[in-house]
């Protein structure tokens, strides 16, 4: 198997092959960051027909600590809007976006409960078999 198709196939089995309904973990509040048990802020819900899971932090530049902030992660079901994945480098390159309204790091994935935690350990450690195979 050559190295490019097993990335598509990872990259492909990510999200669903039929539009069955999906276990997504749903949490809006200030300890979304990682699953606490203790918390009444996370529930496993049933997503709609079609939806994917998704995960989302939001952070921006703090001119007066000179530093990047972390101010929350959301995670949810898609629903109508579907679920872009988006990623923040470019958004965090420019000053005026990331001190103003800040930027979006956006994460999708098509299983059950995917959007509990370290999203890319599974497959970074996929990947990293292929390549030594």
């Amino acid at each position: 198997m050559t190295p490019i198709f097993a990335i598509i196939f990872l990259i492909f089995s990510q999200f669903p092959a039929s539009i069955d309904s999906i276990q997504c973990w749903n949490c809006v509040g200030i300890d979304c960051d990682t699953y606490r048990s203790s918390s009444k802020n996370w529930e496993l819900v049933t997503c709609q027909e079609g939806s994917v899971c998704q995960k989302t932090d939001y952070k921006f530049y703090s001119n007066q600590k000179n530093q990047s902030i972390d101010i929350h992660t959301v995670r949810s079901c898609s629903y109508e809007t579907g679920c872009t994945w988006d990623r923040s480098k470019s958004c965090t390159k420019n000053p005026v976006e990331y001190a103003g309204r800040g930027c979006v790091d956006r994460f999708c994935c098509g299983r059950d409960k995917c959007n509990s935690g370290n999203r890319l350990i599974g497959l970074s450690i996929a990947l990293l078999v292929i390549f030594l195979v």
